[in-house]
C-alpha cells in the first residue's frame, strides 16, 4: 500500500512538472553525476541527486534560467525505507541538453503553501557544448 502511495505521488509530481511548462519543477542530494554518452545517444544527460522527505510537506522546486539550454527529461523518487512511515528518500532529476550555452538551475526546498524562506537551496551551472555534451557543476 505504501509503495502504491509513493508511486502515485511520484506520478503526480511528474505530471505537475510537465504541466508547469518547464518553469518550475519539483526536485532532490547534493551531488551531481554525469551520464556518459553511449553509441545510441547523440547527446549526454546529467543527473542531480537530492535528499528529501515529501511526508513533511517539503518539496524540491526548481527554475532554469535562461530556458532553452537544458530541459528536465525525468524525475524519480526512491524511499529510503519503504517499511518505515515518514521515511525520507532520494530524488533523481535528469536533465537533457537542448542547445549550446549556459544556464543556471536553482533548486529550493520548501512548503509551497507557506511564505517562509526555503529550508535549503542548491544551485547548479549547466554547460552545453557544441556537440550537446552536458556538464553540471554545483555552485551552491
Amino acid at each position: 500500500m505504501k509503495k502504491g502511495i509513493a508511486l502515485v505521488f511520484a506520478a503526480l509530481l511528474i505530471c505537475t512538472a510537465v504541466l508547469a511548462g518547464g518553469c518550475v519543477f519539483n526536485l532532490f542530494d547534493k551531488e551531481t553525476k554525469e551520464t556518459p554518452m553511449t553509441e545510441s545517444d547523440s547527446q549526454s544527460n546529467a543527473t542531480i541527486i537530492l535528499e528529501g522527505n515529501p511526508t513533511t510537506g517539503y518539496e524540491w522546486f526548481f527554475t532554469i534560467s535562461p530556458e532553452g539550454v537544458v530541459i528536465l527529461s525525468s524525475a524519480d523518487y526512491v524511499v529510503d525505507n519503504p517499511d518505515a512511515d515518514g521515511s525520507g528518500g532520494t530524488y533523481f532529476f535528469t536533465f537533457e541538453p537542448v542547445s549550446p550555452g549556459k544556464a543556471e538551475i536553482t533548486f529550493e526546498y520548501y512548503r509551497d503553501w507557506e511564505d517562509d524562506p526555503p529550508l535549503d537551496t542548491e544551485v547548479y551551472k549547466a554547460t552545453v557544448d557544441e556537440e550537446l555534451n552536458l556538464t553540471l557543476t554545483k555552485l551552491k
